[in-house]
C-alpha cells in the first residue's frame, strides 16, 4: 500500500511542496513573515537550512508555542490510496481491544551489569555536553539498576543504533516493531535467548509505514503487560522515505500518549547535524577557538576558504544564556532535516504535557548504513580527526545511547529538555560551520 504526501488542500504533492506547505501553514499564526517567505521560496533544496535556523530561533524565543501542531500535521498529511492518514491508522490500531498474536522469548542467561563501552572513558567536554558526562557517571554508580519495570518498544528495533541488544543483556523487555528482516531478526532472536531479558515480536515483522495500523494494535497489546512502555524511535530511511518513516513513528508516539503519564515514556536518538540549541558557553567557545587559531591553521584555512570550505562558524547568543548555531549538512538533504527536526518538536510537546522523555543526541557513528552507502564517507570519517571530531563505532554508540536512556528514565535529576544531553564527538566545538568541513575532511582522510 503506497503512501502519498498531501498539502493543506488535500492535493497530492512532492516532498518539497509538502515540507513548504506544512511549515508555512503552521507558522502563519506564529510568524506570518516567515510563513510567507517559506511559501514563496523557489529553491527549497538549496535554501532550506536558512528556514530551519529561523524556526529554531522561534523555538527559543517563543516558549509559548505548541509545537505539537507541526508533528500532528506531519502524521496527518501523509495518506494511503484510500485517503487514510498515518495518524488515523495508528489510532485505529491502538483502539483495537483484542490482543494481537505475538511471540514471547524469555532468555536463559544471567543479567549483566550496565557496562559502558571503552570509548566512554575517553569522552571529554570537547566531545560531550556536561549533562551527558553526568549521565555516564550516573550509570557507573548504578550499574546494577533494575530495568525490568520498563518495556522498550523499539520502533525500527533492528537498526544498528537500536538499544535492543543492550536492553536484553541488562534484563529488560524489548518489543520490536520493524519491517521483516530475516537476518537481523535471527541475530536478535539468538541474542535474546542467551540474554537475561525478554523479547516480544510479531511473526513476519511489522512495517512501520505500510502496516502502521498493525503497529498501533501491537503497541496497545504490549501496553497491557502492566509495565511502563518506553516508545523509542530508531528508524532511518533514505530521501523522502525518511519523512514517511518519521511520520509513522510520530503517529505511534501520539497514540501512546493516550496512556496515563506514569505508564509511558518517549525516547529519541537525535542527530548532531541539525540547527543546535545549546548553552552560551558552547557558542562562545566556538568563536574563541576560531579567533585563537595558530598561524599554520590560519594558512591552511585561507587555502580552503578560496574553495568555499572551512567557513567560520557563526553562533548566535540569545538573551545572554542560550546559544544556537547551524550544524546541519546540505548533503543530508531537506527531507532528513524535516524528519529529524520533528523529533525535537515532539519531545518539546511531550515535556509540556508532563510525559517523561529521553532526548539524546547521538555522535557520528560508523554504521553500515552510513559507511556502506558511499565509500568516500569512510575517508571523511577518518579525516574528521584532523578537526578534533572522532566518530564512534556502531556497537559502542548503541550501548552508550542505551545507557544514557537508562539514566533518562531513572534519574530524577535527568533534564527534560532537547538540548542538554549530547555526545556530539566534537562537532559542536568546531570553529567552522559543520557543512563546510566535509570536502577537506574527505581529501585529508
Amino acid at each position: 500500500m503506497g503512501f502519498e504526501f498531501r498539502d493543506s488542500s488535500g492535493r497530492v504533492c512532492g516532498s518539497t511542496e509538502f515540507a513548504k506547505s506544512l511549515l508555512a501553514d503552521q507558522l502563519k499564526q506564529i510568524d506570518g513573515e516567515l510563513a510567507t517567505s517559506i511559501r514563496a521560496e523557489t529553491n527549497w533544496r538549496k535554501n532550506y537550512q536558512h528556514y530551519f535556523y529561523e524556526l529554531t530561533r522561534l523555538e527559543v524565543i517563543r516558549p509559548d508555542v505548541n509545537w505539537s501542531k507541526f508533528t500532528d500535521a506531519l502524521a496527518s498529511r501523509i495518506t494511503n490510496d484510500a485517503g487514510e492518514s498515518l495518524s488515523n491508522l495508528a489510532a485505529r490500531g491502538f483502539a483495537n481491544r483484542n490482543d494481537i498474536k505475538f511471540v514471547r522469548v524469555v532468555g536463559t542467561g544471567q543479567r549483566k551489569l550496565i557496562e559502558l563501552p571503552q570509548e566512554a572513558s575517553a569522552l571529554t567536554e570537547h566531545q560531550a555536553t556536561l549533562d551527558a558526562l553526568r549521565a555516564l557517571d550516573f550509570v557507573r554508580a548504578n550499574a546494577a539498576l533494575d530495568i525490568s519495570g520498563d518495556i522498550l518498544v523499539a520502533l525500527a528495533g533492528y537498526a544498528e543504533l537500536s538499544a535492543s541488544k543492550a536492553w536484553l543483556d541488562w534484563g529488560g523487555t524489548v518489543t520490536v516493531i520493524a519491517r521483516r528482516n530475516d537476518a537481523a531478526h535471527s541475530e536478535l532472536l539468538a541474542h535474546a535467548k542467551q540474554s537475561a531479558g525478554t523479547l516480544l515480536f510479531v511473526e513476519g515483522g511489522i512495517d512501520l509505514v505500510s502496516e502502521v495500523e498493525k503497529a498501533g494494535h501491537f503497541l496497545r497489546t504490549v501496553s497491557r503487560e502492566g509495565k511502563r512502555i518506553v516508545v523509542a524511535s530508531f528508524g532511518y530511511a533514505g530521501g523522502a522515505n525518511q519523512i514517511k518513516l518519521q511520520a509513522a513513528q510520530l503517529a505511534l508516539t501520539q497514540v501512546a500518549l493516550q496512556l496515563p503519564k506514569a505508564q509511558v515514556a518517549l525516547a529519541w536518538l537525535a542527530t548532531p547535524l541539525d540547527v543546535i540549541v545549546t548553552d552560551a558557553q558552547t557558542a562562545e567557545s566556538q568563536i574563541a577557538s576560531y579567533r585563537n587559531r595558530g598561524l599554520g591553521t590560519r594558512l591552511r584555512d585561507a587555502f580552503w576558504q578560496t574553495f568555499g570550505s572551512l567557513v567560520p562558524c557563526a553562533p548566535e547568543v540569545i538573551d545572554g544564556d542560550v546559544g544556537i548555531f547551524d550544524a546541519s549538512s546540505n548533503r543530508q538533504g531537506s527531507s532528513y532535516i524535516l524528519a529529524k527536526h520533528s523529533e525535537r518538536w515532539a519531545a518539546m510537546a511531550a515535556v509540556r504535557a508532563g510525559v517523561r522523555i529521553s532526548f539524546v543526541v547521538a555522535p557520528p557513528a560508523e554504521t553500515q548504513s552510513v559507511l556502506g552507502a558511499k565509500r568516500v564517507l569512510t575517508r571523511t570519517y577518518k579525516g574528521l580527526a584532523r578537526f578534533g571530531v572522532r566518530p564512534l563505532g556502531a556497537k559502542a554508540t548503541a550501548t552508550l545511547m542505551a545507557a544514557v536512556l537508562v539514566r533518562s528514565l531513572h534519574d530524577p535529576a535527568a533534564p527534560q529538555s532537547t538540548s542538554a544531553t549530547a555526545i556530539h564527538a566534537g562537532l559542536w566545538r568546531l570553529p567552522y560551520r559543520v557543512d563546510s568541513i566535509w570536502v577537506p575532511a574527505s581529501l585529508l582522510g
